[in-house]
């Protein structure tokens, strides 16, 4: 049995697969690589086959940050042996820089489905606190929210880490010091224990691929609001899967009322439908293997 294992912390990706004890056998090693020049770079000096992995910013953000990145993610492409992207989004991206011909495979890891238990008035979320995820947001949103009578027993909870000092300053600035939480980095346990309480999840970054977390709070049956990113096109949509908020709605902080009014039975059955077609563990774990395969076909 081997055990393959590639985690690049700077994107958030890892890899896990487990068996093919033949290609122990045979002593050679796969490089799943991210956006990694380095990373390619020495797979190529070793001549080790890799396989260039889109999960979101890698090739949304960093080609925006001039012309050294966006030659780093063009040598990466032009320079790697297969290709994945978690969504088609991203697809259509990679093929502004990888080969012309190449075959970019539809997969990502997907997730453990998280059982619902029994909801509580709580606001989640659990992205990095970087201007990417506008956390700060967020927070002004869930202050308009819980001013309004009815809501005034909800809580926001924050997970992850970054720029706390800074949120807490807005946090006592509108003065909800009581109802919101810095919980910090949690571990996976503890995260599905709040995603499986919450009742509302929010996730609005400016850029993005298909988050992992997105799928984990769609399977614990929150109701979750998300920004209007091309990355969900043809994935997901507004009402059917969840709501969908724009730029504009979440400058103006008045959306997270909203989600309370969809009907919760009919995104249930929708994200379910969602879940099994694109977040299967298996079926994705079979999709690596495919490309582990091929990588490795002459030495099979």
């Amino acid at each position: 049995m081997v055990e393959i294992t590639y985690s690049e912390t700077r994107n958030g990706f890892e890899l896990k697969a487990e068996g093919h004890c033949k290609y122990a056998e045979k002593g050679k090693d796969i490089a799943c690589a991210g956006v990694s020049t380095l990373i390619v770079a020495l797979a190529k000096k070793r001549s080790i086959p890799t396989l260039a992995v889109a999960i979101g910013s890698d090739v949304l953000v960093m080609p925006k940050r001039g012309f050294v990145f966006k030659a780093m993610l063009r040598y990466i492409l032009k320079s790697s042996d297969a290709f994945n992207a978690v969504c088609p989004y991203l697809i259509e991206q990679m093929r502004q820089y990888a080969p012309k011909n190449a075959n970019i495979v539809l997969a990502n890891l997907g997730i453990e489905l998280v059982k619902p238990a029994t909801k509580e008035n709580i606001v989640y979320s659990n992205r990095l606190h970087s201007p990417l995820y506008r956390i700060d947001d967020i927070i002004r949103a869930f202050a308009n929210f819980v001013s309004k009578p009815e809501y005034v027993s909800w809580r926001l909870v924050v997970a992850a880490n970054g720029r706390e000092e800074e949120l807490l300053s807005l946090v006592k600035e509108l003065k909800i010091e009581s109802k919101v939480s810095f919980v910090g980095w949690l571990s996976p346990e503890k995260n599905k224990e709040y995603y499986a309480k919450s009742k509302i999840y929010v996730s609005i970054p400016c850029s993005d691929g298909l988050p992992n977390s997105l799928m984990e709070a769609m399977s614990a049956e929150c109701l979750t609001i998300v920004s209007d990113l091309p990355s969900y096109k043809g994935l997901i949509a507004n009402g059917k899967n969840c709501l969908v908020v724009s730029d504009e709605e979440i400058a103006k902080a008045d959306y997270i009322e909203k989600v309370l009014q969809m009907n919760e039975e009919e995104l249930r059955l929708n994200n379910q439908q969602f879940l099994s077609e694109y977040a299967d563990i298996e079926t994705n774990r079979r999709k690596y293997w495919e490309i582990v395969d091929e990588l490795l076909q002459p030495c099979s």
